[in-house]
């Protein structure tokens, strides 16, 4: 980017850096909410299984009573199970929003670090190259119609 707008003020060059590096954001950070959220959801649909399970073991409880423990088994084992696959997508998820998150983040302060490094190494030639150009063009005016003051030389002038 900077190469190609080297007659650009160094601050437009970083104001037009700092808007690609922005445009890059969103490509960076899609499907992050869609993992968290899905992190966030995981657990509480295994509660709800819980819950579910829970009342179909005192349904039964309630038509049969406590004497065949096999009937409640079913109820208890749903409880159990959809509790631990629910932590089961969960917990990998969690971590997994953590890294892509911790690797986006940093990327795009890689990405600052690097364009800031890349202007700053770029020489400044009298402000910018526009600018040089314009103070060249008006030496020369103020050489041609003697606008240069005694001791001065046609650059100072216009300093």
């Amino acid at each position: 980017l900077a190469a190609e707008n080297k007659a650009l003020p160094l601050e437009e060059l970083e104001l037009h850096l700092d808007e690609a590096i922005m445009r890059e954001a969103p490509r960076l950070e899609r499907g992050q909410n869609l993992i968290k959220l899905l992190a966030a959801v995981a657990p509480l649909l295994g509660l709800l299984g819980t819950v579910t399970g829970m009342i179909g073991t005192f349904q039964s409880i309630t038509l049969f009573g406590t004497s065949d423990p096999k009937l409640m088994a079913g109820g208890i084992s749903q409880a159990l199970i959809t509790t631990v696959f629910g932590l089961i997508v969960a917990l990998p998820m969690l971590f997994c929003h953590g890294l892509l998150s911790s690797q986006s983040r940093n990327l795009l302060m890689l990405l600052q670090e690097k364009s800031l490094a890349q202007l700053n190494s770029m020489p400044v030639l009298a402000n910018t190259a526009t600018t040089h150009h314009e103070q060249t063009k008006a030496a020369k005016v103020a050489a041609q119609t003697g606008q240069v003051r005694k001791g001065e030389t046609s650059g100072e002038a216009l300093v």
